[in-house]
């Protein structure tokens, strides 16, 4: 998937975000989002905070598993 492609997930305010867990101090979070109607993505990630800027750090990103995407549309009633 391209880094293009995955960025879409974050400007979506009806994404849904997950805490994922805490890795060495790090909060990392999943955001699933519908693109183009019908692919659902998955965008594991970390905010951090750099001169005063969020700054979100991709760790990676990939088409939603069907319980991903299953989770998705009850969140949303889809």
């Amino acid at each position: 998937m391209s880094f293009e492609t995955a960025v879409r997930v974050f400007s979506d305010p009806f994404a849904l975000v997950e805490q994922d867990r805490v890795e060495d101090g790090e909060y990392r979070w999943q955001t699933t989002r519908m693109v183009d109607g019908a692919l659902v993505l998955l965008v594991a990630h970390a905010d951090r905070e750099e001169d005063g800027i969020e700054v979100i750090r991709i760790i990676s990103a990939r088409r939603a598993a069907p319980i991903e995407r299953k989770r998705y549309a009850q969140s949303h009633s889809i």
